[in-house]
């Protein structure tokens, strides 16, 4: 069975809304993140000696976060928590210019604020740039606080900023290659196809599927159809895979005309055979046949049409 990861947002209605994003699973990535982050982030959760009060006038917003969005009554209900019960996880910073930088804890701080405390308990440590980078990331990620194009965005900078391959970013980070390749991709969307996905309209599941759309104009369309009918993501990758068919066998249409009529009668014979799109590529000696199939549901009934002729 396959691992996913989780993504929680929001939509429009304020509900929250979960996408989830295969190569990891939700409960398994503290485990799985590197040694150092981990450490890192289990000592912030787990110490009880060597805190610091820190003013909160003397703490700046972590530029490296890569979550964006900090829902008002997500921080209230905090708030109302802190008020009666103190702040109970600490924040980690660390020292910026005589001030203080905020690594992991935005919301415990933005929370703290806005319950009137002065100070906050806080571990402080000397990290650089990436490590705090990092950090906040791996918080997001074990916390599902990020929707995808947050992490994609998080993602990128590590990538490009920090010259890091998705190799290595998978290895920091407790997550499979493939998804640091694939919610990477998220960024070539259209920029209509990423706001619903960053309000929980559509899902990462149904942004991938929407990828193997040719135009920007298909994925929109598609996009905001998902939005309005709430198809799932198993009916868009079917429409997907039907839209690229016909559009592949359009053009096959054209080069199928060129072809000499004994060729041309041999592909539309196994088309119309096996359902699918053929293609005969080679001289009068010597070529090659293409099948094309669009899941594995369909690999399969392709196969059985083969082996029982």
């Amino acid at each position: 069975m396959e691992n996913r990861s989780c993504f929680t947002t929001r939509n429009a209605e304020g509900h929250r809304v979960t996408s989830n994003l295969p190569g990891r699973s939700c409960n398994m990535t503290r485990r799985a993140l590197g040694r150092g982050l981990s450490a890192l982030l289990g000592e912030v959760e787990t110490t009880t000696a060597g805190l610091e009060q820190v003013l909160l006038s003397l703490i700046d917003s972590n530029p490296y976060q890569p979550r964006r969005a900090f829902p008002e009554e997500g921080l209230r209900e905090l708030a109302d928590s802190i008020r009666a019960s103190g702040v109970v996880q600490p924040i980690m910073v660390r020292r910026a210019n005589g001030r203080y930088q905020l690594v992991v804890g935005e919301r415990r701080w933005r929370a703290a604020r806005l319950a009137g405390l002065e100070k906050i308990p806080a571990v402080v440590r000397e990290l650089a740039d990436k490590e705090a980078l990092e950090l906040a990331l791996a918080e997001n990620l074990l916390r599902e606080d990020l929707n995808p194009l947050e992490v994609a965005g998080a993602f990128e900078a590590l990538q490009e900023k920090y010259r890091l391959s998705h190799e290595e970013i998978a290895e920091r980070l407790g997550v499979n290659r493939s998804t640091v390749t694939n919610t990477l991709r998220l960024l070539r969307l259209p920029a209509a196809v990423k706001e619903l996905l960053a309000g929980g309209r559509i899902s990462y599941g149904h942004a991938r599927a929407l990828l193997g759309l040719q135009t920007e104009a298909a994925q929109v369309q598609l996009a905001q159809a998902i939005a309005k009918q709430g198809l799932s993501v198993r009916q868009v990758e079917t429409l997907v895979a039907t839209r690229e068919a016909r559009a592949g066998r359009r053009k096959q249409t054209s080069a199928t005309a060129r072809l000499d009529p004994n060729t041309r009668a041999a592909v539309l014979e196994l088309e119309r055979t096996l359902g699918t799109r053929v293609r005969i590529v080679g001289n009068e000696t010597r070529g090659k046949i293409e099948i094309s199939y669009f899941s594995s549901e369909d690999l399969n009934r392709i196969y059985e049409a083969i082996a029982r002729r």
